[in-house]
């Protein structure tokens, strides 16, 4: 299962350099004023982020299949694995059990992705969840973005690359039976679970009350980031596809060294600054 992980996510980052490739040639045409050419380069790379992002999405489902094959024992509740490759950065917490509320829950939860330079903080009510898994992605571009040159369909681009939250749902776990001689692994899985995720909305009652705790989210900029006055932390909206400020709140951008921007999210999605 490991193994398949390894591949599904190196595959991705061929993707990611094929991408690059034919960003860099449409925009080379597109500053020559060949709109057409460029415009099938950057179908191409379009095309690759989709492929990037379903090999991150079969690398998630396996390692929720098998959680603890994954474990980089970096939680000490819960599961965590981290995955670095190049710019890309991936960590999925998994929990099985639901937090007792009589036993002092903590309103906030940090899972320490640090190790790849993320930090996420899990509000109380996805703590007292069972079969929940939180998942963090950094890509260093949008791909969602609209071709370049299309400014008008673009009043907010993407400047530190995009932070990705799921929170997904985890399949049962196993039960060991023996027949006669021999130990069975049974595993209930639907279909769906074999080939896809499992998406979650947050708030999980699907109330939109402003009593509701948001996550809390740090990731760590690319170090070529040149950072302006005013940076802005946007949220993606699936329904507009486009950029919106309302959904991310309290944003902050630190430049120290290396540049990091946290925000509060009041829904699982896609944020970027």
């Amino acid at each position: 299962a490991d193994d398949f992980v390894r591949r599904a996510l190196a595959l991705g980052a061929r993707c990611l350099a094929v991408r690059g490739r034919c960003a860099a040639a449409a925009a080379d045409l597109l500053a020559r004023g060949d709109r057409g050419l460029a415009a099938k380069q950057e179908d191409f790379a379009r095309r690759a982020d989709q492929v990037h992002l379903d090999k991150i999405d079969a690398a998630t489902v396996t390692i929720l299949r098998r959680p603890e094959d994954h474990d980089t024992g970096d939680e000490k509740k819960g599961i965590m694995a981290l995955r670095e490759l190049g710019p890309v950065r991936f960590a999925v917490w998994v929990h099985q059990a639901a937090e007792d509320a009589g036993r002092g829950v903590q309103r906030f939860r940090t899972l320490d992705f640090t190790r790849v330079g993320m930090l996420v903080d899990v509000p109380k009510p996805v703590q007292q969840q069972e079969r929940i898994a939180v998942r963090a992605l950094c890509f260093p571009h949008d791909p969602a973005a609209p071709p370049e040159g299309e400014d008008e369909a673009a009043p907010c681009r993407s400047l530190g690359g995009v932070f990705f939250l799921h929170l997904l749902e985890v399949p049962p776990k196993s039960k060991n039976i023996r027949i006669q001689s021999h130990k069975w692994e049974l595993r209930l899985s639907t279909q769906s679970q074999l080939t896809s995720l499992d998406h979650r909305v947050y708030p999980l009652d699907g109330s939109s009350s402003i009593a509701i705790p948001p996550f809390r989210c740090q990731y760590q900029a690319p170090p070529s980031i040149i950072v302006p006055e005013d940076p802005v932390v946007a949220w993606w909206d699936p329904l507009a596809r486009a950029w919106s400020t309302e959904m991310a709140t309290d944003s902050e951008v630190k430049a120290f060294g290396a540049t990091h921007t946290g925000f509060n999210a009041s829904a699982a999605g896609d944020a970027a600054g």
